[in-house]
């Protein structure tokens, strides 16, 4: 019975791990559009996460927030509640206040988005993603939240449907959105988890700026106000910016690693490699042969890292994670993603292909 060798062990965990590399990467390529904010709760790349807390949580009165003051074209949303799982009704259910019109808008299937005037309205409005309007909305055209907090109830007019415009299932299916001064109007503003997101993110990082300047002249001995930027910035269960570069360091390693351990699998094949020239190989079919084992080595990974994918996905808390990862496996993805490793070992296989091609055949016979 042949022995495995243990490079070869290593070849194929190392390229089942850049598998994996290669399905997040080529799933965040193919939602980096307009469309990406559709699988997001409808942020962009700009939005900043942010907690607004005071010192007494049992203090009747609560910071009331002015966005009309802030500076810029911005949306700005309260998250009443945020499960990251569309499988639940009123997932995701965000007060919205908007600003100018360069921000972030979502494909309107019926009806309109908030206008200004519809966020300055006192009565409470709704735009409804597919899911929640087929689920919850009456006959009538309302939607009615309930909030379990407090035992809130709030009668809302539908005024719009959002999805995507392909009719794709997408996180925003079951978003809800409530204008701002409907959802306020005779409460003060709560304290709670916030999203600021604009056309850029210069100007979600000056409006989070001034928000926090707002908050701290609202500050008194009795209750201080704070606003603190969440960890989780960006996208939704997206790349952080140190993901990313997380992601381009560690595939950079393993590609030297996987360099290294096929130059040494081809030294410790160099004997048979001197043999096979001896009987008439020629060095390109050597290079070739040398190729066509790693190729096959990293098939073998290919495998096991979409398998190994697929394990996790079965874990609902890794699917949603907002750590972010995308790992979506559909057809077309598996196949972007095979060409992708293929084409890789190739690239990987130039420098020990050229070491077998190479190879002088008279220390081997020595």
């Amino acid at each position: 019975m042949k022995r495995i060798r243990v490079e070869t062990v290593l070849l194929v965990f190392m390229f089942a791990v850049m598998t994996f590399f290669f399905i997040v990467m080529i799933n965040q390529a193919k939602k980096n559009d307009i469309n990406n904010l559709y699988f997001n709760n409808y942020y962009s790349q700009n939005a900043v996460r942010l907690k607004i807390t005071k010192s007494q949580a049992n203090y009747k009165e609560n910071a009331e927030l002015h966005p009309e003051e802030y500076s810029g074209d911005f949306v700005f949303y309260n998250a009443l509640d945020d499960k990251l799982d569309a499988a639940y009704k009123d997932d995701k259910v965000r007060v919205v206040f908007t600003k100018g019109d360069n921000y972030p808008k979502p494909y309107i299937i019926a009806g309109r988005f908030f206008t200004e005037e519809d966020i300055k309205s006192e009565e409470p409005l709704c735009v409804l993603g597919m899911t929640s309007f087929n689920e919850n909305v009456t006959s009538e055209g309302y939607y009615y939240y309930h909030y379990a907090i407090n035992g809130r109830i709030i009668k809302c007019r539908l005024i719009g449907v959002m999805g995507m415009k392909d009719g794709a299932a997408s996180d925003v299916d079951a978003t809800v959105m409530i204008n701002w001064n409907g959802y306020y109007n005779g409460i003060d503003n709560a304290t709670g988890t916030f999203y600021i997101d604009s056309g850029s993110k210069h100007v979600s990082d000056r409006v989070f700026e001034e928000l926090k300047n707002q908050l701290e002249n609202m500050s008194s001995e009795e209750n201080t106000y704070t606003a603190a930027e969440l960890l989780t910035v960006g996208n939704i269960r997206s790349f952080s910016y140190f993901t990313y570069y997380l992601f381009i360091l560690g595939s950079a390693i393993l590609t030297i690693c996987i360099i290294m351990l096929s130059l040494r699998y081809c030294d410790s094949q160099s004997r048979k490699t001197a043999i096979k020239k001896l009987c008439g190989y020629s060095g390109i079919t050597v290079y070739f042969e040398t190729t066509a084992l790693i190729v096959a080595i990293s098939l073998a990974g290919l495998i096991a890292g979409i398998a190994a994918t697929a394990l996790l996905r079965i874990s609902v808390e890794f699917r949603y994670s907002e750590t972010g990862y995308y790992t979506d496996l559909s057809p077309e993805l598996i196949l972007t993603v095979c060409a992708a490793v293929i084409v890789y070992s190739f690239a990987v296989a130039v420098f020990p292909s050229l070491k077998a091609y190479s190879t002088d055949t008279s220390e081997p016979i020595k």
